[in-house]
């Protein structure tokens, strides 16, 4: 799992069984995984297989792919979501494909939205 001479981990599957431990209640020891490495190295379909594990074993969740914009929000992950799906017959069968959308059969929902969609102006409130 760690390399012992390096003190890193020796591969992708060694990083994501450690990243989704779960604890004794059986909820995941992590909320927030940031995932980082070199370019042209699978980010990209690492993250779609991750979408799509997520997704299709567990029912009922919303799964949110952000980016500053929707053209990017839509142009890489969650492309590569909806090519895996449209190639894997087993999983098409269980998935309607929308523009910025994809609706599981088990009640899971796959959404690709801008992060920055407007400015939120506080809102103050005097009590008297």
């Amino acid at each position: 799992m760690i390399h012992p001479a390096t003190g890193v981990f020796d591969s992708p599957a060694a990083v994501l069984a450690w990243a989704f431990r779960r604890g004794p209640t059986g909820n995941l020891l992590f909320q927030v995984l940031l995932w980082g490495e070199m370019k042209k190295s699978g980010k990209t379909y690492i993250a779609a297989l991750l979408v799509l594990w997520w997704a299709f074993t567990n029912p009922d969740t919303e799964i949110i792919n952000a980016a500053n914009d929707l053209e990017q929000s839509v142009g890489r992950v969650f492309r590569t979501v909806v090519a895996l799906i449209k190639r894997n017959p087993a999983l098409a069968a269980s998935a309607k494909i929308l523009a910025t959308e994809v609706r599981l059969s088990n009640g899971t929902v796959i959404s690709a939205i801008a992060s920055v969609a407007a400015v939120v102006r506080p809102v103050t409130f005097e009590m008297r």
